[in-house]
């Protein structure tokens, strides 16, 4: 670590690969800098709107635990992955992008729904922490890992994802349970504590019959 708190790169049109972690940044320039694809930036002290769209290349992406209070990500076919937890991000464009397959947005000021159905390559996904009421996954088969603690979401359903393994999604406001697990064969935990879940034993049922499987729910479940 050290204690820049401004950086000007301004017109390095050869730099490719960015770690400024781990400072006291609050402003920086990155003006025609369109050739670089890994920007690492976490623990900073940027705010605002943050656009990666000057970055066509751009594959992996860490602006954790900042400020930003909205990021544009759209049209970056090459974007692996997105790291952006710990902000205030309210609002974030992801249209294009559809080759993400790790994001993690937890701890931000995210509310309404969020429709992910357009990123087939998605594998994990973070949004704990949030004010989501809803968040669409259909059809999303490569997604392996959701987390979705302590939103208000008040349904789930991964029709199509049937390749998950793990599902969080305590402190929620889900009432039913039929959609949420779907056809998944190779579930190893879930946790869907701190819901108001009506008569959820038949799915507990269901799921310890799979070998492996393996349920934290402690208080939700009764038989």
């Amino acid at each position: 670590m050290n204690n820049l708190t401004g950086l000007n790169l301004s017109g390095q049109t050869y730099l490719k690969y960015l770690d400024c972690s781990n400072n006291l940044i609050s402003g920086i320039n990155l003006n025609s800098c369109f050739n670089i694809t890994g920007l690492y930036m976490q623990n900073n002290n940027l705010s605002g709107e943050f656009s990666l769209s000057q970055f066509p290349n751009i594959s992996g992406v860490n602006i954790s635990n900042n400020e930003f209070t909205r990021v544009i990500a759209s049209g970056l076919p090459n974007l692996n992955y997105l790291y952006a937890s710990g902000n205030d991000i309210s609002g974030i464009n992801l249209s294009g992008s559809v080759n993400i397959s790790g994001l993690n947005l937890s701890d931000n000021e995210l509310s309404g729904n969020l429709n992910l159905t357009e990123f087939k390559n998605l594998n994990e996904i973070n949004v704990n922490n949030n004010s989501l009421s809803g968040i669409n996954v259909t059809g999303l088969n490569k997604l392996t890992t959701f987390q979705a603690d302590n939103n208000h979401i008040t349904g789930l359903d991964f029709f199509g994802a049937t390749n998950v393994q793990i599902i969080s999604a305590s402190g929620n406001s889900m009432t039913g349970y039929s959609n949420i697990i779907g056809n998944m064969t190779g579930l190893v935990a879930v946790n869907l504590a701190g819901n108001n879940l009506i008569n959820p034993g038949t799915l507990l049922i269901w799921l310890t019959g799979y070998y492996g499987t393996e349920v934290f729910a402690s208080g939700i479940f009764k038989l």
